[in-house]
């Protein structure tokens, strides 16, 4: 019979045969790591994902089969027109594809009119659109609430925010079918423009009372109904704070903010296929042989 060193070059058979050599240290590392997934999958609580930045969260749309909003907040959205997609992880359902004229409206938005401090952050991939395309809009002219938008149709553009009195545009395009964060904040009287977990530009602004008169819509100009978005969202997220460059490349890099941690049960079943494996490697430890010359 041949022999075998590790376990990587057994043959499946091999786990329930006996070789004539095996090196005792290799065997026993293969021997605990299999220990310790059988015991990963025998029944041990598994902690699913960490919440990230929640603190002053708002509302949460993550798009995941709904336009609900998944902070608890209740500012759950009316889909009209947009239909779910896949995200930029490549998960199904997981985004809403906006054409046609497409939006979502939110009706309860007491909780999402802010003050003079707020952040918005959220994930596009624009294609197509009308005129300059909003993402989200919230607020009337004259001291406007707060928006974000594409300025024009092309394939390459800038991205523009707007809050009350004040407005910041980017310093660099984005490129149309592809995925971006962009993120807004205000606070202490200044406009920040983030893209892709980056500070573009700032700007100051005169804090003042906005006027709330007007829907919250995604995907259009919610005062004239009409610059409406072309392409993808994702992940807009609303908090009444000021968040940090450090928060902000937290959620560019960390993902979604989720419900607090859950432990479940990793079913017993899962695991059974393990046993025979760790059973017959063990008997083999203690009834080894030198290998003949």
């Amino acid at each position: 019979m041949e022999d075998y060193e590790s376990f990587e070059k057994m043959p499946i058979w091999g786990f329930f045969a006996r070789p004539s050599s095996l090196k005792r240290g290799k065997m026993k590392r293969k021997l605990l790591a299999g220990l310790a997934v059988g015991v990963m999958m025998f029944g041990v609580s598994v902690v699913g994902a960490t919440p990230i930045i929640t603190n002053g969260l708002v509302a949460a749309y993550e798009f995941n089969g709904n336009a609900d909003d998944s902070s608890g907040n209740g500012n759950n959205g009316t889909v009209n027109g947009a239909t779910l997609t896949t995200d930029r992880n490549g998960n199904a359902d997981s985004a809403y594809y906006f054409n046609n004229g497409a939006y979502i409206n939110v009706a309860n938005t007491d909780p999402l009119k802010l003050g003079n401090e707020l952040t918005i952050s959220t994930w596009i991939n624009f294609s197509g659109g009308n005129q300059n395309p909003r993402i989200i809009s919230f607020g009337a002219d004259n001291y406007y609430g707060y928006e974000i938008l594409t300025i024009g149709t092309g394939n390459q553009r800038m991205i523009a925010a707007g809050i009350y009195s004040g407005s910041i545009a980017s310093t660099n395009t984005l490129s149309s079918d592809s995925w971006h964060q962009v993120v807004l904040t205000a606070g202490s009287g200044v406009l920040s423009l983030y893209i892709d977990g980056i500070l573009d530009h700032t700007t100051s602004f005169s804090p003042v009372t906005p006027n709330y008169s007007v829907p919250f819509d995604i995907g259009r100009k919610s005062i004239y109904a009409y610059d409406y978005f072309g392409g993808k969202l994702d992940d807009i997220f609303i908090y009444n704070r000021t968040l940090s460059s450090d928060e902000i490349t937290t959620l560019y890099t960390g993902g979604a903010p989720v419900p607090p941690p859950v432990t479940t049960k990793v079913p017993v079943m899962n695991g059974l296929w393990l046993i025979p494996s760790v059973l017959t490697g063990l008997y083999l430890l203690r009834r080894r042989k030198k290998p003949s010359a």
